[in-house]
């Protein structure tokens, strides 16, 4: 007889197991959007923007470490996407197209896409759903005439990221599987979701209605 107790422990003995076989893992969802989804209301302070050497000078000096970083995305050439009110970014995203892309262990990315690799709100603003907001006007955006369908791939449990790619649109269609073997072998797993499974898949009359960011005003 399996006891409440022991049930409990299953997952812990689950993960020291793996610990036990290999050095390190990552789990991650494939999440994708064709940018066919109706784009989130801005709110009504807020404008959205292309990231421009403004916008990065107040990325700079945040308070915030974590949303400093984004400016590591703009230096290996990244597109950039920012909320922003008065000028001054409060959320921002950065995509990358194949030449860029280094993550094809992870998910392969076509010459037709392009990879959301970063979305981060400084940490005054957050609580507010500002990255869905982002996610969902950038995405057509970026996609534009040039691109057919942008990717991301979001650690499995991590629950406000994918509560925001869930909210601006975006559904599953992948799961990607990478184990590092205590002498530094690497095993990589690709497993696609059919649509049919996949949460958020975008309805029939759905329509995207794109806006084009403009030039943040200072």
């Amino acid at each position: 007889m399996v006891t409440r107790a022991m049930s409990l422990s299953i997952p812990k003995l689950a993960k020291r197991l793996v610990r036990h076989m290999v050095h390190d893992y990552r789990l991650n969802w494939i999440y994708a959007s064709t940018g066919a989804d109706a784009v989130l209301p801005l709110p009504d302070t807020l404008e959205f923007a292309r990231l421009n050497d403004v916008g990065l000078m107040h990325i700079a000096t945040s308070n915030d470490p974590q949303f400093r970083k984004a400016l590591g995305y703009d230096r290996m050439g990244a597109e950039g996407y920012v909320l922003a009110q008065d000028g001054i970014p409060l959320c921002v995203a950065h995509f990358v197209d194949l030449a860029r892309y280094e993550n094809a262990t992870i998910w392969p990315l076509r010459a037709d896409e392009v990879a959301l690799l970063n979305i981060v709100t400084d940490e005054p603003a957050q609580g507010h759903g500002y990255a869905a907001v982002l996610i969902s006007n950038a995405t057509p955006a970026m996609l534009s005439v040039h691109f057919t369908r942008a990717i991301a791939f979001i650690w499995w449990n991590h629950r406000a990221s994918l509560r925001a790619f869930q909210q601006a649109g975006w559904h599953r269609v992948g799961f990607s599987v990478e184990f590092i073997g205590k002498r530094g072998s690497v095993r990589h797993l690709h497993v696609p979701i059919p649509t049919a499974w996949s949460p958020n898949r975008s309805g029939p009359g759905t329509t995207a209605r794109s806006r084009t960011p403009h030039p943040l005003q200072h």
